[in-house]
């Protein structure tokens, strides 16, 4: 059964150590259906014929490298301390808590995980049989961290007080620098962008963001053909700031994933008609110096194009080699799906506004269908505008001081803080300056507990959740 082991790549060889030292009967704990499986499966760990060495690869499926070692920690948790004697390992427990919220806190995470009543300690009575000794042995911990709540014990007894142990410990959010697929294409992006909005000057500078951002492990190029609209150069004028820099140096090319965008048009302001978009995409490309895009998305909905006629000029230009992959930009729900429909291949990406202060995508339902599509999300003005790497807004505040743990500023923690959720949103930096583009390498060191992740939206809301 687990003879593939030695075969494991590095990381799935590491996940699997943790769990084996862990587990303490020495069996394959890795197990096929995952944490939630693990725990439903009761005595799974003294049976190994029930659990089989598959490594991440379930793991992989469905999280893309976000979460991969908080769920095999969720794992790994769930068989702490499990050896001969069969005991629960409390030692560590009133630590995780500490981690996760103030002591005295009035148990905010007993009260989140379970029914917070003494029922289970009633149940208990004087038994004194290992489950009774174990109930009391973690009820005790959470009773001294939780002065001012209720006893913590589910009426469930010993089944529930180990789902307690595993939920405090299972907060810590880490984040993987690992490329990844960019919706159900094949093409594999990092899990940060470079964006191009306010790309102006000259080429010189752009050679050393280029490199900046490559050598932060940013292989995916944001731009589009309004972009520089606003300055003296006018329409069209980053794609070719960016264009000139790729012919100075070909080899760069190769090194990058380009996306670009069309459909805004100042005047106008937005066209998608097939003969305007099919006209923008070969300027994108002159200008830009290359035979293809990775990635073509339409900019903003246009509301007197039927997306049917989008649909076909899109198709058109997958069919003719001009772009790789489809994806929109500032689209809603409902308009994402009218698109979709008319088209035989997924739409890979959406780019909504995404951050601490603007939030919408959360509610909207923008985050719910790309991660039931599989679609990627980018995140353009992730920083809000500039408003929280400067401090003086709440949730600017609490990244200043959440990232000072990890050595890092206000800006580089909302990046993570950003990555941190399930859709494995890509943040779009939009940073001029090399060093800044260069810092985003450091997000990847922040990790997130439920509570501190939170806490940041709740400051950039300005309120609470309910």
């Amino acid at each position: 059964m687990f003879a593939d082991r030695e075969h494991l790549e590095p990381a799935d060889a590491a996940c699997a150590h943790l769990i084996d030292e862990r587990g303490g009967g020495g069996h394959e704990a890795i197990f096929h259906a995952g944490p939630e499986r693990l725990r439903m499966s009761g005595g799974a760990l003294d049976d190994p014929a029930r659990i089989l060495d598959r490594g991440r690869q379930w793991l992989l499926a469905e999280d893309r490298g976000v979460h991969v070692e908080q769920s095999f920690e969720h794992v790994a948790v769930r068989v702490v301390g499990r050896g001969d004697d069969d005991r629960v390992d409390v030692s560590t427990l009133g630590e995780r808590l500490d981690a996760v919220e103030p002591r005295d806190s009035g148990g905010a995470v007993a009260k989140g995980i379970g029914r917070p009543v003494d029922r289970g300690r009633d149940r208990i009575g004087d038994r004194d049989d290992l489950r009774a000794r174990q109930d009391r042995q973690v009820a005790k911990v959470f009773d001294a961290h939780h002065t001012r709540s209720d006893d913590a014990v589910s009426d469930r007894g010993y089944q529930a007080v180990i789902p307690y142990a595993m939920a405090a410990c299972m907060t810590t959010i880490r984040l993987s620098n690992d490329l990844r697929p960019l919706g159900k294409s094949e093409i594999l992006v990092s899990p940060i962008a470079w964006g191009m909005w306010r790309l102006a000057g000259e080429v010189a500078p752009v050679h050393a963001m280029i490199e900046a951002a490559l050598g932060a492990g940013i292989n995916f190029f944001d731009t589009a053909d309004i972009y520089g609209c606003d300055v003296p150069a006018g329409f069209g004028s980053a794609e070719e700031l960016f264009g000139r820099a790729l012919a100075e140096d070909r080899s760069l090319r190769a090194k990058m994933v380009i996306a670009t965008k069309a459909g805004i048009r100042p005047g106008i302001p937005y066209n998608s008609s097939a003969t305007y978009l099919a006209d923008a995409l070969d300027a994108s490309l002159t200008r830009i110096g290359v035979e293809q895009v990775d990635l073509y998305q339409i900019h903003r909905r246009d509301f007197l194009t039927h997306p049917h006629e989008v649909a076909e000029t899109l198709t058109r230009m997958v069919e003719t080699g001009k772009i790789r992959s489809i994806g929109v930009s500032n689209y809603s729900v409902d308009e994402f799906d009218a698109l979709q429909a008319f088209l035989s291949q997924p739409i890979v990406s959406t780019q909504p506004e995404f951050s601490p202060l603007r939030t919408a995508p959360l509610f909207d339902g923008t985050l719910d269908q790309a991660m039931r599509h599989d679609v990627a999300v980018m995140a353009w003005s992730p920083l809000g505008g500039g408003r929280l790497a400067q401090g003086d807004h709440p949730a600017g505040k609490l990244l200043a001081e959440h990232g000072a743990r990890y050595g890092v500023d206000a800006a580089t923690a909302t990046l993570a803080w950003i990555m941190a959720h399930p859709a494995r949103i890509i943040p779009i930096v939009g940073s001029q300056n090399p060093a800044r583009i260069a810092a985003s390498a450091e997000a990847y060191k922040v990790e997130w507990t439920r509570a501190e992740w939170y806490a940041v939206l709740q400051a950039g809301m300005g309120e609470n959740l309910p």
